[in-house]
């Protein structure tokens, strides 16, 4: 058999391939269903397996809903379908991630997988290099730590039977140790290293990924300087939009290369609210018309976007803060919130808020923290004291602005901090 028939959908699309499917295998199936299958066996056999895959799924949804008893062979068909993986298409993007949902909490990460994305992260991303990825393009892993994601990415990969174009994941980071991985430095334990800050670590995730071989490469690169776009992107992991900066440079440097109704990705700070990653909800929202809501990977941060329509020229690109006006802003956040499941989504109504006391906009800002404390106090602890963490820097830009700008500024931002110190409370109490 042809390349990639070691996948269910694959052993599928051959028996369509290989078989007249009408005169041998449709006897007494309707009329409706016989049009479906015939829609695969006009596909030449000389032609590849993909091209019969999304005429697999159309027939295999037209089966699911038959109550006749079907022919013998094409029951054996279905069974031999089951729930494998599938080339993506505009009708299965979302059956496939229920798939993908299903296999969550059996999820075991590769042994070389280490860094701060969760389980459920990197069975999303494993997942996709192995039943999605197509070769159309690159993968790109931007930030990647010390590799957790990649190393997922590669592993997929190399399990991936139908990819035979740009099967490496391309990994950036500085790789330069930093004060604030002191506080993660306990992941590395069990590998017995320790790094001091301004250490590259880059030897070391190489050393760590060598498994892999030629499926990953590693650049040590500052993603503030963009670049010139290079080749055809097919998936990008952002986890690098640690400040608005940052978000400018990414999106001049690797959106020009995305791939209309074929490239995803996934904005990794999506669910979360520190005022570091906010560039994401506004990115996301102004560039809505050329991107689709796929799927928040439960319980972590990440969201995945599925690039639709082509960006022109002007607007490839992240306006600065100042861009976006107060209605702007509460557009942006109705559309990033429904983007989170309902466990999740008051870290991006925190985020709004964070980006209204951003933009100045005080009276605004507490008005969306009455909204959050006074309706839902039962508000996660971590959230809660994160918040309560960052407040004393915005009392003191209140205080440090004119009084003709807004003399209720530091009164407002007082009351903010008031209702996240109640909030606090409440979670001491239960």
């Amino acid at each position: 058999m042809p390349r990639g028939v070691g996948y269910r959908c694959d052993r599928l699309a051959h028996a369509f391939v290989e078989i007249d499917l009408t005169e041998k295998l449709m006897s007494g199936v309707t009329a409706e269903l016989d049009q479906l299958v015939g829609g695969a066996d006009a596909i030449g056999t000389h032609q590849d397996l993909a091209l019969k895959r999304p005429a697999v799924e159309l027939a295999e949804r037209g089966l699911e809903h038959r109550s006749k008893q079907l022919p013998p062979r094409m029951v054996a068909f279905r069974r031999l379908r089951g729930r494998g993986s599938t080339r993506m298409t505009d009708r299965s993007v979302h059956m496939w991630v229920e798939q993908v949902q299903d296999s969550y909490s059996t999820y075991s990460p590769p042994p070389e997988a280490v860094g701060m994305t969760t389980r459920h992260e990197l069975c999303f991303v494993e997942a996709y290099a192995r039943d999605i990825f197509s070769g159309a393009g690159r993968i790109v892993d931007l930030g990647c730590w010390y590799g957790a994601t990649t190393a997922a990415l590669a592993r997929g990969l190399h399990a991936n039977a139908h990819a035979e174009n740009n099967a490496v994941v391309e990994a950036y980071d500085l790789f330069v140790w930093e004060t604030w991985m002191d506080g993660h430095a306990e992941r590395l334990k069990h590998l017995g290293k320790r790094y001091h800050v301004n250490d590259c670590f880059l030897p070391d995730v190489a050393e760590l990924l060598r498994p892999y071989g030629d499926l990953v490469t590693l650049e040590q690169r500052d993603l503030l300087e963009p670049k010139p776009p290079g080749p055809p992107i097919e998936f990008l992991f952002i986890d690098a939009m640690k400040s608005w900066a940052l978000g400018q440079s990414i999106v001049k440097s690797f959106f020009p290369s995305l791939i209309p109704k074929k490239s995803y990705v996934v904005q990794q700070d999506f669910v979360w609210y520190h005022p570091a990653m906010l560039s994401a909800h506004l990115l996301m929202w102004y560039m809505r018309d050329h991107f689709e809501f796929v799927h928040h990977v439960p319980w972590s941060c990440s969201a995945v976007f599925r690039y639709t329509k082509v960006l022109d020229s002007t607007e490839i690109r992240l306006p600065p803060p100042e861009f976006f006006t107060l209605e702007m802003i509460h557009e942006a956040y109705e559309y990033s919130a429904a983007c989170a499941e309902s466990a999740r989504v008051d870290y991006v109504k925190a985020g709004k808020l964070f980006f209204l006391l951003e933009r100045g906009f005080y009276e605004a800002a507490l008005q969306e923290g009455r909204a959050l404390f006074e309706v839902d106090r039962n508000l996660p602890p971590n959230l809660v004291g994160g918040m309560a963490n960052l407040m004393s820097t915005y009392r003191k830009r209140a205080a440090s602005e004119t009084t003709s700008q807004d003399p209720s500024a530091v009164s407002r931002v007082e009351a903010i901090e008031k209702l996240i110190l109640q909030a606090s409370s409440f979670e001491h109490k239960n």
